[in-house]
């Protein structure tokens, strides 16, 4: 059976000018979890096709040519909250379109099942990772079709849908086969900090070792075995031509031995890779660093979000204080290591005092690189349950259902509204950047042509995006 993945164009830049620049920096990423989904529709015996049509820029027809050239038995779609509108039209339109069955996977699906199923274009959806669920349900739909005893597969017989609770049994990582990397167009793909070509992200882990309100992706931190990570590494570097890659685990250095370990195997194979991951603050030390650097690493990823207590206190994040932030990037940038810094705005028991001395603060830190943005509460976290709660409103709920309106998320615990806190993200983020020194810094750091192209093309999709924004 012949199964075609589709990640449609979200898009065109005119339309992403209302929206951060943030967005437009990373649409160049390729779609991991649909070539994770090939991977385990190959093992399974299929044929799967992967069309990127957002770094292809497929419109409507470019995109309906493909999949008639393909012609396959399924499509299949990748689904989260922020995209999810209008992912959904494209479905809804190459459904009526084609007739072809579409089933749907994505992190929505573990909290909205019942709410993306009410979309008449999505025949099948699956909960969770897919390893087991996917195999099954594709047997099934070829030779059975007997659906009911398949963990995490929401499908309708009749006029009624049928969601399939997931199997509660922790997922072992190095059951799941490799991305189909082969499947993806490689070369046009890049971070805004890229060296060189090709690029992809990478995962040697799952999970969290922290318990911040606001993330949806906490749980018990699942690590892959050395062996594995290195195994898809070479295969990367050999087989695709991979030499850029973005660590994409949310805590890379949460065990500091395993992470000494890959960091040696990498030199040890003589891998000639950069990198970047992300980290925590209180998870680096000299060696590690010095280590990290040895292995390629060229920028790590701080979650800062707020340089006041009280702030972080209710954001349910360690107390780190500015001095030792300063202390922790100086480390990281002695080491060779370009430094980064997430911050949050808008946040419970925020006020434009604590905004100020964030911001503040941030241009102090010695920082390369930072990112600014208003907390947004995600389905499936605490923070999102205590929004419910004060709101009376389940917004994604109806978001999913509905699609996006004009009713945006209301701020939590602080009396600032979405404008004030929208206009200090905006004065944030360009009296970080556009200061002489900081483009000096950035500058005498770039290495490569390409990196510089990269670093002022990410430079104009966030001014150019915040000159333009609509406020919503």
């Amino acid at each position: 059976m012949k199964i075609v993945f589709i990640y449609p164009r979200i898009g065109t830049y005119r339309e992403l000018l209302g929206t951060d620049g943030y967005v437009e920096n990373m649409s160049t990423y390729p779609p991991l979890s649909l070539a994770y989904a090939a991977s385990l529709a190959r093992a399974a015996g299929h044929e799967p096709v992967i069309i990127d049509g957002n770094i292809l820029k497929l419109d409507f027809s470019g995109l309906a040519r493909r999949i008639q050239a393909a012609a396959p038995d399924m499509i299949g779609f990748t689904l989260t909250a922020p995209t999810f509108g209008p992912v959904s039209r494209w479905i809804s339109a190459l459904k009526a379109k084609f007739n072809i069955p579409v089933i749907a996977g994505g992190a929505l699906l573990k909290l909205y099942p019942g709410e993306v199923m009410t979309h008449p274009g999505i025949d099948y959806a699956i909960i969770g990772s897919g390893i087991d669920s996917l195999r099954c349900f594709l047997k099934e739909f070829e030779h059975g079709k007997n659906f009911r005893g398949i963990p995490g597969l929401c499908f309708r017989e009749g006029e009624q849908t049928v969601i399939n609770q997931p199997d509660p049994a922790v997922e072992n990582l190095d059951d799941m086969p490799f991305p189909a990397r082969d499947l993806l167009p490689n070369r046009k793909y890049h971070s805004p900090f890229s060296e060189r070509l090709n690029f992809t992200p990478f995962l040697t882990s799952r999970g969290c070792v922290f318990r911040c309100v606001y993330c949806c992706l906490p749980g018990p931190l699942k690590l892959r075995k050395t062996d594995a990570v290195l195994a898809e590494l070479e295969e990367c570097y050999y087989r695709f031509g991979i030499r850029d890659l973005d660590m994409y685990d949310t805590v890379f250095t949460a065990d500091k031995e395993r992470t000494l370990e890959i960091c040696s195997r990498i030199r040890a194979k003589r891998l000639k890779i950069s990198w970047m991951a992300r980290t925590h603050i209180n998870l680096v030390d000299e060696e590690l660093l010095k280590e990290m650097k040895a292995a390629g690493c060229r920028m790590l990823m701080y979650g800062i979000e707020s340089v006041d207590g009280r702030i972080l206190k209710n954001l349910g994040r360690q107390i780190v204080t500015a001095d030792q932030i300063r202390e922790k990037v100086r480390m990281t940038k002695k080491a060779g290591i370009s430094a980064f810094g997430f911050f949050m705005l808008g946040c419970p028991g925020e006020t434009q005092e604590t905004i100020r001395k964030t911001t503040e603060t941030s241009r102090s830190l010695g920082l390369d690189f930072a990112q600014f943005t208003r907390l947004t509460p995600i389905g499936g976290t605490p923070l999102y349950e205590k929004y419910k709660a004060t709101h009376k409103h389940d917004f994604w709920s109806v978001v999913v259902r509905e699609g996006f309106s004009s009713q945006s998320l209301a701020p939590l615990e602080t009396t600032l509204s979405n404008e004030e806190i929208l206009r200090f993200v905006r004065q944030a983020t360009i009296r970080f950047y556009f200061r002489p020194f900081q483009i000096g810094r950035i500058i005498s750091g770039v290495r490569t042509f390409r990196q510089l192209i990269n670093f002022v093309r990410a430079g104009g999709n966030i001014l150019f995006s915040f000159l333009f924004r609509k406020t919503r």
